[in-house]
């Protein structure tokens, strides 16, 4: 009850960050999460604050196409995995291509090494997260610092899985040149884009955290694929509700065990 009511009220409201560091949350009759397309392209020119001529603060929403009367109409709000969707809305969507994984690798480091670190993160989606620093969902790689390690964090998607693959990597490289306390030089940094031992080593270490977390699921891919034919192909008269859930949630399983597949094999080609 009052948690459906909690996220039925998150999907009806917009933020805005303001020009005084405040947050304004506004209620948008007519507007909410639950009407969700994949099919809008991604952005946040089409939502957005205006004035008008009285002093009124405006939420304007602007279609990306021609809408013809009664017709059904969307707009951006992200690009949400199935995981999120559910969780935050409680629905999915079938074949979502926004789906993903979400990834956190520890790498330890010291004192002389972290800055290595930082300035490899220059290239991340968000850089580096300093304690205190509000966290954008949005978001997808980023890097944290603790005391003795770093983690790196990075959602997993299928479109770009290569370059994100690739970004890891360089993490992963740079802890095996840092391996037993050492701090490489400028010139070793240098020389390491060339050395296929060092590559060879940190695709593999990478593979292998990549299964060991696709191995933490109870289920393999084809169990949940075949569960998932099975629940879509049962009436709604059969289960209601509760087959509905089980299908949400399968369908959430099938597209993240797809992705640590997709990654898993595209490391395999790599080391071959």
């Amino acid at each position: 009850g009052f948690f459906w009511a909690h996220r039925l009220l998150i999907s009806r409201s917009v933020s805005f960050f303001m020009e005084d560091g405040s947050t304004l949350i506004v209620l948008g009759p007519g507007q909410d999460m639950f009407n969700h397309s994949v099919d809008v392209p991604i952005g946040i020119e089409d939502v957005s604050l205006a004035t008008s001529s009285a002093g009124e603060r405006l939420l304007t929403i602007r279609a990306y196409r021609d809408f013809a009367a009664t017709e059904q109409a969307f707009y951006s709000y992200s690009g949400a995995s199935n995981g999120r969707l559910l969780m935050m809305a409680g629905f999915v969507v079938p074949e979502n291509p926004f789906n993903a994984v979400e990834l956190c690798f520890e790498l330890p480091v010291t004192d002389s090494s972290r800055p290595l670190f930082h300035s490899l993160a220059e290239g991340l989606d968000a850089g580096v997260h300093k304690p205190g620093a509000v966290a954008v969902e949005t978001k997808s790689e980023f890097l944290d610092d603790g005391e003795a390690s770093v983690a790196l964090h990075a959602r997993l998607t299928g479109e770009g899985l290569g370059s994100q693959l690739e970004r890891v990597l360089a993490f992963f490289r740079l802890a095996q040149l840092c391996r037993g306390g050492a701090a490489p030089s400028q010139e070793q940094l240098a020389a390491s884009d060339g050395d296929q031992a060092c590559r060879l080593a940190a695709l593999r270490q990478l593979r292998e955290h990549l299964l060991s977390m696709l191995a933490l699921y109870p289920t393999t891919l084809e169990d949940d694929e075949t569960a998932l034919s099975a629940a879509a192909a049962t009436t709604a008269d059969d289960c209601g509700r509760r087959r509905r859930r089980r299908e949400s949630c399968l369908r959430v399983l099938v597209g993240e065990k797809r992705i640590y597949r997709q990654a898993v094999a595209w490391l395999d080609g790599h080391l071959s």
